[in-house]
């Protein structure tokens, strides 16, 4: 135990347990009827070691976070607040040091686990939230087309593109550009490109009407900048709408 302090009945323990983010860890010592009960103090909830809001979306996360409940026999709980409160418990006095040095491993562990995937955790919600903004785009303008979604070029081809927009017999096909840094948002150009390049001398070329690429101008990947040549190339092989502008793609859609 490095410090301490007093949070009304409750002891706060600063340990010498720190993290990979750099923060050392805090356990919570808190005594009811005949339990000694040690928590995370729902630090690990409010995300007072890691900065990442969408972490306990990441399938990785969430995979780390159960083995280290099993490994320590963590439980979880909800105050009345709605914060999750990580704790374990014990009757016996004597097992209360080594119950504070459990709580402090598992913590140390989960924030660690959180350091290693926060780049993939990051990348996976951005992709997600752009995927969901604009596909939600998509339905609003298109009520009557009928749209589907991951649209493979031809029948068990690994190649799909974002979404197929059926006008008649003909069809608009649509990528979804976004990356959370400039690699992966150069890398999902680049993937789109192919894509786009793959549909001449397919079955589908005489259906398709337009080839779209709808860019996430919000994504960190697109900010950073440093992509003029990969998005010079996508610019051959599809029409670029930014995001800003995306209400273009109903004229391009449905002219003539």
């Amino acid at each position: 135990m490095w410090d301490f302090k007093f949070r009304g009945a409750t002891l706060e323990i600063i340990t010498p347990f720190s993290t990979t983010s750099n923060k050392f860890v805090s356990v919570f010592l808190t005594e009811r009827s005949s339990d000694f009960i040690v928590t995370d103090g729902g630090y690990l909830h409010l995300a007072e070691y890691v900065e990442n809001e969408n972490v306990q979306q990441s399938r990785c996360y969430n995979q780390a976070l159960s083995h280290y409940e099993a490994h320590y026999k963590v439980q979880r709980v909800l105050d009345r607040y709605d914060k999750l409160i990580f704790y374990i418990k014990t009757s016996n006095r004597a097992l209360v040091t080594s119950l504070i040095h459990d709580m402090a491993s598992f913590i140390t562990g989960i924030v660690n686990a959180q350091q290693m995937t926060l780049e993939v955790d990051q990348e996976a919600v951005t992709r997600e939230r752009f995927a969901k903004n604009a596909g939600s785009f998509l339905l609003e303008v298109f009520p009557g087309r009928e749209i589907k979604w991951g649209q493979k070029l031809r029948r068990g081809d690994n190649i799909t593109f974002s979404a197929g927009i059926y006008r008649g017999s003909n069809i608009s096909l649509v990528q979804f550009i976004t990356g959370s840094n400039t690699y992966h948002f150069a890398s999902s150009m680049a993937k789109a490109t192919v894509n786009f390049l793959a549909v001449r001398g397919s079955a589908l070329e005489p259906s398709v009407r337009h080839k779209l690429s709808l860019i996430d101008t919000n994504a960190n990947g697109y900010r950073d900048g440093g992509n003029t040549s990969v998005i010079n190339l996508l610019r051959g092989a599809s029409e670029i709408v930014p995001w800003e502008e995306r209400s273009s793609i109903v004229e391009l859609v449905e002219e003539g």
